[in-house]
């Protein structure tokens, strides 16, 4: 599992080289991995980062869902916090 200053970057790479078909696929391994791991704060960041690629390319139902997924997520977190 990449840290976030890791994975920000990487990131930051595809966008400096001009690789902005590698963002999507990179940021959703990146989902799937912290997801697995149960790295909340990182899928977060990660959630964050792709909203924000997404919007940036007019994708703005895809934006959407991710948004919803992070937000459903730190709902869930906050509730079980305060439990």
């Amino acid at each position: 599992m990449m840290t976030i200053d890791q994975i920000l970057t990487k990131l930051d790479h595809y966008y400096k080289e001009d690789q902005l078909t590698e963002v999507e696929p990179f940021l959703l391994s990146c989902l799937e991995d912290a997801k697995k791991e149960q790295e909340y704060g990182i899928y977060i960041s990660v959630g964050n980062e792709l909203l924000g690629f997404y919007r940036s390319i007019g994708q703005f139902e895809a934006a959407f869902a991710v948004g919803e997924d992070v937000l459903l997520l730190i709902c869930l977190l906050y509730t079980s916090d305060a439990a």
